[in-house]
């Protein structure tokens, strides 16, 4: 079997030098928490509940018909600057450009909002299949002083590529902010933003929003990350406090996070391969995870787990020459179901739909600079495996 193998963007910067970036956010500029306060939900966790430590502070289970935030409240000033309320018929959006478009910034693109209409009923009653979410937002870019951060803009977009507008998100989100989930019955998709480390859930009626802070044996969790999503809308993310990292399980049916059986059956497993980027190995179609065991940060064992999403269960294979071996030194990605491992003096192919390994003929890691992921998560399908690729422009 030849397989032709594509890597996620990456471009390395050293100090001073110029950075890319793409507006919808295939290269990420690592981040800490911005210094205004996150909009907390007054809901804690579940006390005394098997699932105590699955609660997602933006109400674990989301209402049908969510209320518009209260005047002066947290979540009210986050929904500050979102489009006017609908009408009958869709007004133009407010026209908007990157405000670093006229400085000639080496290296770095400016966001190009779309041309985009309000948000109205009508709109509404048509979204369905064929639509997706779409958010434009710019990594930071650290090298001029003059540099302004673009607004990151959330649209939605019917088939005929015409865009709505949803809102603006809060100042604190505007930095390389990614749309990773779309739960559809409940108009709220999930975000990230930051290198991935921060997370919230957004009302698309509302503009409400809430910060995702799983918890991890027992501590709040500092990095709450998408890792994947398939196209049922079930979710896999990673929680990592101060006393260990943790994944976590959105199931779609039950609309309930709970502890993956990663957590049990498999804890020493890490859903990121972590170099001079961060990056989860996904399947295009979301359903298949592979995570590693690493002794040391960047070392391997030559242990891995293919984790199937939907059904929450999980096998392990070995390839016992890659144990000892640092990650950088070896290529990975999964295509056609097939998890290829490439260490340059061998080639080995494990298939993630038949559990066993399988022969590759040939094996084509691509351009270093793939196109860009779109920003866009459509309705009913899978996240694209791109939106948990993070690398530093440092």
């Amino acid at each position: 079997m030849a397989l032709r193998m594509t890597r996620g963007a990456w471009i390395g910067v050293g100090a001073g030098a110029a950075v890319a970036v793409v507006g919808a956010g295939a290269i990420g500029w690592m981040l800490g928490a911005s210094d205004e306060p996150a909009a907390q939900s007054s809901l804690g966790t579940e006390s005394g509940s098997a699932l105590a430590e699955s609660s997602e502070r933006a109400s674990a289970s989301p209402s049908a018909s969510p209320t518009a935030p209260a005047q002066g409240s947290a979540a009210a000033e986050d929904a500050t600057d979102r489009a006017a309320e609908p009408a009958d018929e869709p007004v133009a959006a407010p026209a908007r450009t990157d405000p670093n478009a006229a400085l000639a910034l080496e290296g770095y693109l400016p966001v190009d909002y779309p041309d985009a209409l309000g948000v109205t009923d009508a709109v509404w009653d048509d979204v369905g299949a064929g639509w997706s979410v779409a958010l434009l937002s710019s990594v930071a870019y650290p090298f001029d002083e003059r540099f302004e951060q673009p607004p990151a803009v959330l649209y939605l977009v019917d088939p005929s590529e015409q865009y709505y507008e949803v809102g603006v998100l809060p100042e604190r989100m505007w930095v390389d902010s990614r749309v990773v989930s779309w739960v559809e019955d409940d108009d709220f998709v999930r975000l990230t933003w930051a290198g991935g480390w921060e997370s919230a859930r957004y009302d698309l009626r509302t503009g409400a929003t809430q910060s995702i802070v799983f918890t991890s044996y027992g501590a709040d969790a500092f990095a709450n990350m998408f890792v994947a999503a398939d196209a049922e809308g079930n979710e896999l993310w990673s929680a990592e406090s101060a006393n260990g990292t943790k994944l976590y399980r959105w199931d779609a049916q039950t609309k309930e996070w709970a502890a993956s059986s990663l957590v049990d059956d498999y804890p020493d497993a890490d859903a990121w391969w972590e170099d001079f980027f961060w990056r989860t190995q996904v399947s295009d179609d979301g359903e298949k995870v592979v995570l590693h065991e690493s002794s040391d940060p960047g070392v391997l064992t030559g242990r891995f787990v293919a984790y199937d999403l939907p059904s929450d269960t999980a096998e392990t294979f070995e390839v016992s020459a890659l144990a000892g071996r640092d990650l950088a030194t070896v290529l990975y990605g999964i295509d056609d179901g097939v998890m290829v491992l490439d260490w340059g003096t061998e080639l080995v192919g494990y298939g993630l739909e038949i559990g066993g390994f399988v022969e590759v003929v040939a094996w084509d890691d691509g351009e270093m600079l793939d196109a860009a992921w779109d920003g866009r998560v459509g309705w009913g399908q899978p996240t694209d495996p791109e939106a948990a690729f993070w690398a530093c422009n440092c």
